[in-house]
């Protein structure tokens, strides 16, 4: 494949997805042709903010010398996110009860 051929394959391939992002399911903004850095092969057109979270996540497995373990260390990230205790951490109360001052702040220096 050629520089030339990206673009006709982005765009036959952003109809094909009728302008979604497979990993997010949101219309494609700044979209990408996402490819296997490893192999060089053409995965999908995904969304900017996906492709940047997908690449560092396989550069940080890439990173720790596991490469081949991409997808069990997947299948393990999304069982730990969705592991969650019943406790409340501290902090995310304070971030809650500051959040709305910030925005009281912002407005008051406005007027």
């Amino acid at each position: 494949m050629k520089q030339k051929d990206i673009k006709p394959l982005r765009d036959a391939l952003i109809l094909e997805q009728q302008g979604i992002c497979p990993l997010c399911q949101k219309p494609l903004i700044r979209p990408s042709l996402d490819h296997n850095h490893a192999n060089g092969k053409i995965r999908a057109v995904i969304c900017s903010t996906c492709n940047v979270s997908i690449g560092g996540w396989e550069n940080k497995v890439r990173r720790m010398g596991r490469k081949e373990d991409l997808f069990e260390m997947t299948k393990n990230l999304y069982e730990y996110l969705m592991n969650e205790r019943e406790e409340i951490h501290p902090n995310h109360e304070k971030k809650r009860i500051k959040r709305p001052k910030r925005i009281n702040k912002s407005t008051t220096l406005k007027k």
